[in-house]
């Protein structure tokens, strides 16, 4: 068997000495489809092209999707082999919205507010599941409100600090285990009392059922979600976010699309945008 092996690893090499073209060829396809592979299956790469999840992700993060955090799919594919683990309370995840969005085709990034069998109430933006509220306070810090491709908060520092307050505020949410009462994880949400937002307010209780999963963007009052389009299936959420690997600020646009964001980058390596510019400081950060 290992003479045959070599026998024919001899042959192959000898073949590809004489036709250098189908060598490269070859190779080139064989690295990408490795890269194709290991994207499918193990590690993902989504951009953020709105901003629903500000400030936790901001418009023009690319962000790692780990794929393999809660299943094995079949290569090139969305259909599990088999699950790893489920998905937890308050992670922020890649997902296939449902029919009733209107979204087909698209991958969107949330959070996860609501687990199967959680009742979920949602007052002025603020959550309570089976009756316990998540708790929300006010964060005195607003840097993380600095350079979130907003077109209400002034990019230039010294006119962010003359800004007026009262046109979006910053909090810190707490997420709770309803059975526990154990504090799970604390992140930022935003809120903005000037617009006007029909989902800040639910019409009465809903109940999660079972193998469905409830999103919200941590930019409650410009997210649509959930509150608009109901729960995702289990089955369609496809892997965890866990770190931005590069940011690029994109001239204040709110919301930009893969067009967008490729002439950004032209843009940026030909210094012909000054208000383009990278976030260096978003590279490498993890997700919480």
């Amino acid at each position: 068997m290992i003479k045959k092996l070599y026998a024919y690893h001899e042959r192959r090499k000898q073949y590809y000495r004489k036709n250098q073209g189908v060598y490269h060829v070859v190779s080139i396809l064989s690295i990408l489809f490795w890269v194709f592979l290991f994207k499918s299956v193990v590690l993902d790469a989504n951009n953020i092209p709105t901003g629903s999840m500000i400030p936790t992700l901001k418009i023009g993060d690319l962000l790692f999707v780990n794929k393999m955090r809660y299943t094995v799919h079949f290569p090139f594919t969305d259909t599990h082999m088999f699950r790893i683990d489920t998905p937890k309370r308050g992670d922020v995840v890649t997902f296939t919205p449902p029919a009733s969005a209107d979204l087909q085709g698209k991958r969107l990034v949330k959070r996860i507010i609501g687990m199967p069998g959680d009742e979920v109430t949602v007052v002025d933006d603020e959550i309570y599941v089976s009756g316990i509220k998540y708790k929300v306070e006010k964060e005195t810090d607003r840097s993380a409100l600095i350079d979130i491709d907003h077109p209400k908060i002034p990019p230039d520092k010294k006119e962010f600090e003359a800004y007026s307050k009262s046109l979006i505020e910053i909090y810190n949410e707490t997420l709770i285990d309803p059975k526990t009462g154990e504090e799970i994880k604390t992140h930022h949400m935003l809120k903005n009392p000037t617009d006007y937002n029909v989902l800040r307010n639910s019409n009465g209780a809903m109940i999660i059922p079972e193998g469905k999963y409830m999103m919200m963007g941590d930019n409650r009052d410009n997210s649509d979600d959930s509150r608009r389009w109901g729960f995702v299936d289990l089955d369609d959420i496809h892997g965890k976010v866990f770190m931005a690997y590069f940011s690029v600020n994109q001239g204040s646009r709110y919301e930009v699309d893969d067009a967008n964001l490729l002439r950004s980058f032209m843009k940026l390596i030909t210094f012909k945008g000054d208000d383009i510019y990278v976030r260096w400081d978003r590279i490498g950060k993890r997700i919480n």
